[in-house]
């Protein structure tokens, strides 16, 4: 039996736990938990709660084999995500960069709490051609794109970005600093790269091996890889073993993959199969430590609060479920990948299935482990025989060991521009959703021919309509859903059998009792696009309705230029006369200037990472 001989972490998880709840406590974050136990995991969320913006979901979940692991994995996610940048929403209204004529603004500056930057105090804006041209290697690596006119034609005129803000990277294989677009960045690779740690080499291992994991992912999931077996017998002297074996004992069979690519790769997979069901699912994990990565597989198995999520299983020779096909084959890969990695709910090909496997199987590397100097070497050699450069930025300014890693050709999880253009026009929704009750005509039918283009992305909640509605916390605007609001836009502009079709669409496998008001609207346009006249229409439906919700429908369906005269969906952002104080989310504000005051009196200077990887 081998071991490893460096901790599991560097800290206990109760001081990983306390050292992060200080940090959030001096900068006025109070956060609510909870937590689940099934069998030998844990799963937690935490999320800010104070003032009521727990309504938002700003937080982050954990899973351990430990309480205590659960909530220190949370936390350790919730300090990389903030500091980062990536845990509160749309900050960059609350920035100077927005100067809008708004209530919003004029409230934000009222109250001294406008942010002087997003990122960093030295973050810069510079146009796109110079950053193109100053940093084409890296573009192309991360588009996928080989020519220089190609990729500005790309990004200035299909992704819209005329400049950039830009903030400093460390460049390891030069050792030097490089302004790199971290919005491209964002749109490319999200949050993949994001670590935290209880020292700089824990968390940047825990970051390679994360950009690891997902470029074997992408890699077998895309070209139909079928990843070799890996015996359970090599796993019988670990605890783990036993974990195997009590979820064996539970009905599921566990079939270990080894996902190295036949490139050495630290990449562990687990196929679960329940029998009964029919049901499956593929959990990945990555670490230098074989029994580690292992570990993060089964524990990913029980993230979800709802227990074991496993999907159902494609027939054979499918690979896209049917809900998908209508979409153009690369929209529906793209977003089939999507649901891999957010959600486990993407259907893998049945190639990884097969027993005609791609590469050998040849042992696992029971030989690392040993400190995390060690570990970190060996995964930035690898980096380095896959070809690819490394760029870090250190954000630890809050005071826990945070940074975002980015490998251009490893870390990004789209390959090629279809994948980028999928959410295209996603703006154009944000500003005309939220004003749809003043537009003229011509501009909601506009915004229908688009909503009904991205239709599926939106009832999937690829694009989810909520954060379109930008923190609305009217009760009518956040229950409103995709078909509710093609219903009343298309009986606006005049469309009524559109308007009858998607209301229908919305009330399938929803209860009369329950939804009897919509159901009464939806006669109303089914007597309405058989040309039935006021007199008929009421008739007809006092007889199945009654004379009390007949009159209430008849009174909200009487002017289509009204329809939406129930739904608050005025964008806060925006409005020149609204009432801020209705605005929820303004209270995230001071959290963000207590974040930015912080951050202003700790800059960090990027160079001081070369310590780490070049100090004798």
């Amino acid at each position: 039996m081998y071991k490893m001989l460096k901790p599991y972490k560097e800290e206990k998880p109760i001081v990983t736990i306390n050292k992060i709840r200080s940090i959030l406590n001096d900068l006025g974050i109070f956060v609510s938990e909870e937590h689940i136990q099934d069998g030998d995991y844990f799963t937690c969320r935490i999320q800010i709660a104070n003032d009521n913006l727990r309504a938002f979901k700003m937080g982050t979940n954990g899973k351990g084999t430990t309480l205590e692991y659960a909530y220190a994995s949370a936390y350790a996610e919730f300090i990389e995500r903030l500091q980062n940048n990536m845990l509160i929403n749309q900050s960059f209204f609350f920035s100077k960069y927005y100067d809008k004529d708004c209530a919003f603004n004029k409230q934000l500056r009222l109250e001294n709490k406008e942010l002087d930057f997003l990122f960093c105090p030295d973050e810069k804006i510079i146009e796109m051609p110079k950053i193109i041209d100053e940093n084409y290697e890296i573009l192309s690596n991360l588009f996928s794109i080989n020519s220089k006119d190609e990729l500005k034609n790309f990004i200035i005129n299909t992704l819209e970005f005329s400049k950039a803000i830009c903030i400093p990277f460390y460049n390891k294989k030069n050792n030097k600093t490089d302004y790199l677009p971290i919005g491209l960045f964002f749109q490319g690779i999200g949050s993949t790269g994001m670590c935290a740690g209880n020292s700089p080499e824990e968390a940047l291992i825990q970051g390679i091996s994360e950009i690891i994991e997902r470029y074997a992912t992408l890699e077998i999931h895309s070209k139909r890889i079928t990843p070799p077996t890996i015996p359970h017998e090599y796993f019988i002297e670990y605890p783990i073993y036993n974990s195997i074996k009590k979820l064996e004992e539970k009905g599921f069979e566990l079939i270990i993959k080894d996902f190295s690519l036949g490139k050495r790769l630290p990449v562990i997979g687990v196929i679960v199969i329940d029998k009964n069901t029919r049901k499956y699912n593929v959990k990945i994990g990555s670490d230098p430590w074989p029994i580690t990565a292992l570990e993060r597989c089964l524990t990913e198995l029980h993230q979800s609060f709802s227990g074991i999520r496993l999907i159902t299983k494609c027939d054979y020779g499918d690979f896209i479920e049917e809900k998908y096909q209508e979409l153009d084959s690369a929209e529906a890969e793209h977003i089939n990948f999507s649901n891999v990695i957010k959600n486990s709910t993407g259907q893998w090909s049945d190639s990884i299935f097969s027993d005609d496997f791609s590469y050998e199987f040849t042992g696992l590397n029971f030989n690392l482990g040993k400190s995390n100097k060690s570990d970190l070497k060996y995964l930035l050699q690898l980096i380095d025989e896959l070809g690819s450069q490394i760029y870090i930025r250190d954000v630890s300014y809050l005071g826990f060991n945070s940074y975002y890693i980015v490998v251009p050709g490893l870390s990004q999880y789209k390959r090629n521009k279809s994948d980028y253009t999928i959410l295209n026009k996603l703006d154009y929704l944000i500003n005309n959703i939220n004003n749809a009750s003043s537009l003229p005509n011509h501009e909601l039918t506009s915004l229908v021919s688009v909503l009904e283009n991205k239709y599926i992305l939106i009832k999937e909640n690829h694009i989810n309509l909520k954060e379109i509605l930008l923190y609305n916390t009217d009760k009518e605007a956040t229950d409103l859903t995709i078909d509710i609001f093609l219903s009343m836009a298309n009986y606006k502009i005049g469309n009524i059998d559109k308007a009858y079709l998607y209301l229908k669409n919305y009330l399938k496998d929803k209860e009369v009792q329950d939804y009897l008001y919509f159901y009464a609207c939806k006669d109303y346009l089914a007597l309405l696009k058989n040309r039935r006249n006021e007199n008929e229409i009421q008739s007809y439906m006092t007889k199945i309705y009654g004379i009390e919700l007949t009159e209430e429908v008849l009174e909200d369906m009487q002017d289509p230029n009204t329809i939406f005269k129930s739904y608050n969906l005025q964008l806060y952002f925006d409005c020149k006369n609204c009432e801020i104080k209705e605005f929820e989310y303004f209270k995230i504000a001071s959290i963000l200037k207590n974040i930015e005051n912080k951050h202003k009196t700790q800059p960090i200077e990027q160079m001081s990472l070369s310590k780490i990887f070049y100090s004798n």
